[in-house]
């Protein structure tokens, strides 16, 4: 839950936010509207601790941001309408900026944030080429003689047992389907952000 109380911020003799109030459950999302100069970002500069209030206080899950900036970042976060990137850091060195600036262990951020985001291209790109296996599995049992599942299908196509020949099309496509199941449930379980 996220408690503003009382908030003003002056700056010099501008008036920048006057006395606000107001509650955010969890769960709940809000916006700001208003125009320029409402003082619509130094109200959220000043909720996720980048800025000091000049009156009132903050709370986030009960932690107060002014005097309790550590714990109260760990519950909130913030992206600003311009993020602030820097443009002579690779990923790499931006993630471990971020690491240290949160105090997190450089092995937490890498194996929780950055492995689960790179792995979703790579589990996509194993799911379509299980299918691509499977389809050389029956050019290598038919070139080599090998016998097996991929062989038997061709060995039906060539003596016209349709049985054989749709058994083998139903096999292909139960595994592409339960391959892009299984595909999926992983996405799921990487990307809080895809839910089913």
């Amino acid at each position: 839950m996220i408690e503003v109380r009382h908030l003003s911020k002056r700056y010099g003799t501008h008036l920048a936010v006057d006395d606000l109030s107001f509650s955010i459950d969890r769960g709940v999302v809000y916006g700001f509207l208003g125009p320029n100069g409402a003082g619509k970002s130094t109200t959220m500069n000043i909720m996720t601790g980048c800025l000091g209030a000049t009156e009132g206080e903050v709370l986030i899950d009960g932690h107060n941001v002014a005097e309790e900036p550590m714990e109260a970042k760990k519950h909130i976060g913030y992206l600003p309408e311009l993020p602030p990137l820097y443009g002579d850091m690779t990923p790499e060195e931006y993630l471990r900026f971020v690491a240290r600036a949160k105090g997190l262990r450089e092995t937490t951020v890498v194996v929780r944030h950055a492995l689960k985001n790179a792995l979703i291209p790579i589990i996509t790109v194993i799911g379509m080429e299980l299918g691509g296996l499977l389809g050389g599995s029956v050019l290598t049992e038919t070139i080599f003689a090998w016998p097996g599942v991929g062989k038997y299908v061709v060995d039906g196509i060539n003596n016209s047992d349709y049985a054989v020949v749709q058994g083998g099309c139903m096999l292909v496509a139960v595994v592409s389907v339960l391959m892009n199941l299984v595909v999926d449930l992983l996405y799921a379980s990487l990307d809080p952000r895809i839910r089913y």
